[in-house]
């Protein structure tokens, strides 16, 4: 199964970066310049407990074109990019693909479907 977080900032590589350090095959899309801090540097995950975990090269794309490989979609740009996210991977995403909302507000699932 691959997994996309697609709008990966803070909570996106956050999330996204749980389910690789645990071995899930993840592509992250987001902006050029996290693409480029985690190039240089990874992804290191802390949590309140203590927990550090590392994501030595995750696969960060900045384009919408690898959304075409998820099964699973975690979309978490924020509410407002909603309705743009939406037109940008509708027509990339593969027959059966699941989309889940990763994000704060209302209607964000209605304007997904949409």
């Amino acid at each position: 199964m691959v997994i996309c977080v697609y709008g990966a900032g803070s909570v996106g590589c956050y999330t996204g970066g749980r389910l690789a350090a645990a071995g899930a095959e993840v592509v992250f899309i987001g902006r050029e310049r996290t693409a480029r801090q985690l190039t240089w540097h990874g992804l290191t995950l802390t949590d309140w407990r203590g927990a550090e975990l590392r994501v030595p090269e995750p696969r960060y794309e900045t384009t919408p074109g690898a959304v075409a490989e998820a099964d699973l979609v975690l979309l978490t740009v924020k509410s407002a990019a909603t309705a743009d996210a939406a037109v940008e991977m509708g027509p990339l995403l593969k027959p059966g693909a699941v989309v889940v909302s990763f994000q704060n507000g209302m209607r964000n699932t209605e304007k997904l479907h949409d």
